[in-house]
């Protein structure tokens, strides 16, 4: 997904994942996937504001949302390095860390993951910006039926929902010249 804001000439493509959901320390198979998005979308946002013939913009941005399948500690840690250290700002974190709205496979309040042994964030929304800041992150786990009052979960995993908002000016927390390490 793609989309311009002509008013401040800014790019904002979005890309989804679904990496590897074999959990551990030494997982190869996810941490080369990591590690060829995080280039391949870097390239996407470095060229997105420097080559006037492929978008035209003078800002640009990058957000990737997906299901990052980072179980526990050990697994998710390391695998989430590749993206910390380069500057990527999680929505979760940007928005304050609630507690409320951490777990995306979440076995204590989902039906569909009573007998699961995994209770993790799974599920993330990164982005990479000139001039976009996260402004709202929350877990959406379903829906309730407003007659009944009976809720629903849609999922094993819970959707995340981030808000963004674009200023006309590229901001200070810029990834590529300020790089920020969380």
């Amino acid at each position: 997904i793609y989309f311009t804001c002509d008013k401040n000439k800014s790019s904002v493509p979005i890309a989804t994942c679904h990496f590897d959901s074999e959990f551990g320390k030494h997982n190869t198979i996810k941490y080369e996937q990591y590690q060829h998005v995080e280039a391949a979308l870097r390239e996407l946002y470095s060229i997105t504001s420097t080559d006037p013939k492929i978008f035209n913009c003078e800002k640009s941005n990058v957000i990737l949302c997906g299901d990052f399948s980072i179980g526990g500690v050990d697994d998710g840690l390391e695998l989430s390095k590749t993206f910390d250290v380069n500057g990527w700002l999680d929505t979760w974190r940007a928005t304050g860390s609630d507690p409320k709205h951490e777990i995306t496979f979440n076995r204590e309040s989902n039906p569909y993951n009573r007998e699961s042994k995994y209770h993790s964030r799974l599920d993330r929304i990164l982005y990479l910006g000139d001039n976009i800041q996260c402004t709202q992150h929350r877990i959406i786990a379903g829906f309730q039926d407003k007659k009944t009052g009976v809720k629903y979960p849609v999922s094993d995993h819970y959707g995340v929902l981030a808000k963004f908002a674009i200023s006309d000016y590229k901001t200070a927390n810029n990834p590529v010249n300020n790089p920020v390490i969380r």
